[in-house]
């Protein structure tokens, strides 16, 4: 009877144990959560204004993407290599635009290559895309919005 008892008692302190462990997981691994619509909206709208943004004498921020890529970054838009000037233009635009815990990437690729990569997303993260059609090929324009 007295060994009944302590395999008893040992199985509630397992049991016990168990849930234990179970609810430190569960609130130990933080499941992200999902961009609202108006967060994905406000991501879309951003990337489609300074696309059409004229960065000098009627250069949009998209027609310097489209020299970046057509000359591998060796013609000149502004006076200045297309690459360099869609880095700096593009981080000052989104520095205005963004709220003060919002941090962004931005990629622009084609099927082939990778071109630009710049950014520093950090925390959860809103994606989205724009298509631009270059002769025999897309370029994918893509902005991460990442709040802290």
């Amino acid at each position: 009877m007295k060994g009944q008892q302590e395999i008893v008692g040992l199985m509630i302190i397992i049991i016990i144990l168990v849930f234990a462990v179970l609810f430190f997981f569960t609130l130990s691994f933080k499941t992200p959560s999902l961009p609202t619509v108006k967060e994905v909206t406000k991501a879309t709208s951003i990337l489609n204004i300074i696309s059409k943004v004229n960065l000098c004498d009627q250069v949009t921020l998209e027609e310097a993407i489209k020299s970046c890529i057509q000359y591998r970054g060796a013609g000149l838009s502004c006076n200045k290599n297309p690459c360099d000037l869609i880095k700096e233009e593009t981080e000052k635009m989104l520095k205005q635009l963004l709220r003060p815990k919002e941090s962004f990437n931005m990629t622009i690729t084609t099927k082939d290559k990778d071109y630009l990569w710049f950014g520093n997303c950090k925390g959860d993260t809103i994606a989205t895309s724009r298509k631009i059609p270059l002769e025999s090929t897309i370029i994918d324009v893509k902005l991460f919005i990442c709040k802290e």
